[in-house]
């Protein structure tokens, strides 16, 4: 009997020592000496104690190949999953569950696409690109991320490649995806063209551009009475309707003599490990603080010590569905401006693990890729900047030795990125804004609706760098943007889905209020929960109360009148206001919409500025136009309704209402990607359901998975005055240190250095092999 014990307990002492040293294998490496073949000169980074790395090396090639260690080191399951993600590979590691998404990426050809892209770069930037992908592969030359031996994966070399496939994320990220066009296109067929322009406008009463005349392509229109009504009595169903998108990012620039202030806070989905890594890169003329974007060489936004710079997204409408009209006697002819053309196929093999390869089809126009059908069966092929070779490419990385606003507002408008609102300030106080990207230029149509291009209509090339809008030094000293719309009707069209003004309009008040504030006023205003959007909603519940006795009724004027007019988490009496809003918009619009639902069963209306038309319906409130009909008036058609969502968040968190906190609704769904649908693992690599400050319409956008990917503020010229806050940590090992320790800082806001801090500890990178 002590035979078999003893062996079992030498087995298990083995495996112990085996997944502790495939743990410990797998950690980063922050100290000690490592050899990196393509090195040109010895670098050596320092941590701070976050993990925070400065790179100091002789030139720049070097300090991006050290860049593509640490995020190798820290980030490689990440990178590899985009990578794959964009390939259309995921399906190889994850089987069937991944094949759509592959099925989808491999439609639109991205990998292809990427290494044209790759071989198009200039000099500089494929020299760069190279750089960092050594950095890459001299880290895979040793070791391997614990999840990437734990599934099983096989790691290619990283490419220049790869690192496009990383970039082209961000376009698939950012630009509007195209559903606008297809709503707008299902909605002009269904609807009379008074109700679509009325519930599609591209203003509110707060707009006011950065440019140009205050005036809409698509202005708020009145009630269109007699058509809601005549819609109302034929309908039948509701289509699903979406109101609160919890979109965008801020930024503001102020001048200032001692250097200009920039505060960049981008909106985007929040996962575990974020988005962005944080670095600081020194070498002869250049020291460069901020975010970086694993798998991609350079700083996304932050400061080189002479200028400051961030993002927002500008709404452009960068993607176009064209209608191909088919030969009836041959579908594989479409009719183009000089006649009919055939469509070209391209096969694609995609390997599905334990099921072997599938290969599809992908029909191929002059316009793009046949990616979908509208209602008539149709093919629809999509015309994409994304999809143009030309209009990708790494020139941000020319921001490294910019000194003035002027020398990074060229940079901005050459630069082949999704089309994004620029803001920069430079160290003499002077600020900027431009739009970045391939602005497409568009004949004959205006992007809102799916046409046929067989006329003639369509492209015609991109807006110049010279023709993009900039805005330098206005009077006032500051520059702010929201996703808002920028630019007047009387100006180059951007496109015609923005968000709503609510945001934009506090930004400027606090900042007209405070003209000069510091970095730390500046985190302040990022971190603002003033929701007085919701006061209408508020107003509008106290109205359709008045007559009402019951004990609910009772708890919701108590939790309206408890409402302190913020989104924090103790706040009471928001979450049911949120709530109301949501479920008034799903039973306002539904009805009204349900003709589309004949066309499209998968409709949905999502629309930035819905609630101009939303608020427009409950003021006036006609009687013809009220959408349940088993109701005698809107009074009792609202009264409903507010008790019944009153009610349904008593019993699903079994409080009484007048009790329930902003926090206990607004929680934390910060996961990481292996995580979703396997709660086993979620437990162990997904951030805690921590409440969060913060709402959809707040300057401090906030939603369970979507919120501040990062929060900047950089003085230009003073490095060492900076502030930047991120979610999650430096790594994205589980087990490290680094996997969560800044995520405090960001849930609570409490600043946090842009530069790094005192050094802990130093790894040295050295030429040659080991």
């Amino acid at each position: 009997m002590r035979a078999p014990v003893l062996i079992s307990a030498i087995l298990g002492m083995a495996c112990v020592a085996g997944l502790a040293w495939l743990v410990g294998s797998s950690l980063p490496q922050y100290r000690g000496e490592i050899r990196l073949p393509a090195l040109e000169a010895p670098v050596t980074v320092a941590f701070d104690r976050l993990a925070l790395p400065t790179i100091d090396a002789q030139n720049r090639q070097d300090a991006l190949r050290a860049l593509g260690f640490l995020h190798a080191q820290e980030r490689l399951l990440q990178m590899e999953l985009t990578r794959r993600k964009m390939a259309g590979t995921l399906a190889e590691v994850f089987g069937e569950a991944a094949f759509a998404s592959d099925l989808s990426q491999r439609t639109l050809g991205f990998s292809r696409l990427a290494q044209d892209i790759a071989a198009r770069l200039p000099e500089a930037q494929r020299s760069a690109c190279e750089a960092y992908a050594q950095g890459v592969n001299a880290y895979l030359d040793f070791n391997l991320p614990l999840f990437a031996r734990l599934l099983g994966m096989n790691f290619e070399p990283w490419r220049c490649r790869d690192t496009m496939l990383v970039v082209l994320s961000m376009f698939q990220e950012l630009d509007e995806a195209g559903d606008r066009e297809r709503m707008l296109t299902v909605m002009a067929q269904a609807l009379p063209e008074e109700v679509v322009a009325f519930l599609t406008p591209d203003q509110d009463p707060l707009d006011l551009p950065l440019l140009g005349q205050k005036c809409s392509r698509r202005p708020i229109r009145p009630v269109p009475v007699a058509a809601i009504a005549e819609l109302l009595s034929r309908s039948s169903a509701a289509a699903a309707v979406e109101v609160t998108p919890a979109w965008g990012s801020n930024q503001w620039a102020i001048a200032s003599p001692q250097g200009a202030l920039v505060a960049n806070d981008m909106h985007l989905a929040l996962t575990v490990p974020n988005l962005w890594y944080r670095a600081r890169l020194r070498y002869p003329g250049v020291t460069l603080d901020g975010i970086t974007l694993p798998g991609v060489p350079g700083i996304v936004a932050g400061s080189n010590g002479h200028i400051a710079w961030g993002f927002t997204n500008a709404m452009a409408d960068v993607r176009d569905f064209v209608v191909l009209e088919t030969d009836p006697a041959d579908p594989k002819r479409y009719r183009t401006p000089e006649g009919w053309e055939n469509l070209t196929l391209r096969i694609e093999t995609v390997a599905v693990k334990g099921q072997g390869a599938r290969q599809i089809s992908v029909s191929l126009s002059r316009w793009g890729p046949v990616v979908a059908y509208d209602e008539q069966r149709r093919p629809l092929a999509l015309h994409w900047s994304a999809l143009d070779p030309s209009a990708v490419d790494l020139a941000l990385l020319e921001l490294d030795r910019a000194r003035t606003v002027q020398e990074a507002l060229a940079i901005f408008n050459r630069a082949g990125m999704p089309v994004q609102n620029a803001l920069v300030g430079d160290a003499q106080g002077h600020i900027g804004w431009t739009l970045s990207g391939r602005l497409p230029r568009r004949d004959g149509l205006d992007g809102t609706l799916s046409l046929s291009w067989a006329d003639g209509k369509g492209w015609r090339g991109y807006y110049t760098p010279y023709e993009l809008p900039r805005r330098i030094d206005p009077p006032t000293g500051v520059l702010a943007t929201a996703n808002h719309r920028t630019l007047g009707c009387d100006r180059i069209p951007i496109g015609h889905h923005f968000a709503l003004s609510f945001r934009i309009h506090r930004i400027d008040q606090q900042l007209a209020a405070n003209p000069n504030p510091d970095p730390y006023a500046s985190l302040a205003l990022q971190l603002d929960t003033d929701a007085r959007f919701y006061r209408f909603y508020q107003k509008l519940a106290a109205r359709v109360l008045q007559n009402e006795t019951s004990p609910l009724a009772g708890r919701i004027r108590a939790a309206l009148t408890a409402w302190n007019g913020r989104a924090d988490p103790q706040s009471q009496g928001i979450a049911l206001l949120d709530r109301w809003r949501l479920e008034l918009a799903q039973k306002v619009f539904g009805p009204l919409l349900a003709k589309c639902l004949e066309l499209d069963p998968n409709f949905r209306y999502l629309w930035l500025k819905s609630e101009v038309p939303l608020r427009q319906l409950l003021r006036l409130r006609h009687p013809a136009t009220l959408p349940d009909r088993r109701f005698p008036d809107w009074q009792s058609f609202l009264r409903a309704s507010l008790l019944e969502t009153a009610k349904a968040l008593e019993e699903t968190y079994r409080k009484p209402i007048d009790r329930l906190t902003w926090g206990e609704v607004n929680r934390a769904q910060i996961r990481h990607p292996l995580a979703h649908g396997r709660a086993w693992l979620g437990r162990w690599l997904n951030l805690p359901e921590d409440p969060l400050a913060g709402c959809a319409e707040c300057v401090r956008v906030a939603r369970p998975s979507h919120g501040a990917s990062m929060r900047l503020t950089a003085v230009a010229g003073r490095p060492g005055a900076g502030l930047l806050q991120m979610p999650g940590g430096q790594s994205g090992h589980p087990l490290s240190p680094h996997y969560a320790d800044q995520h405090a800082f960001w849930l609570t806001g409490k600043p946090l250095p842009l530069a790094p801090g005192r050094a802990l500890s130093t790894l040295r990178l050295r030429p040659g092999r080991s």
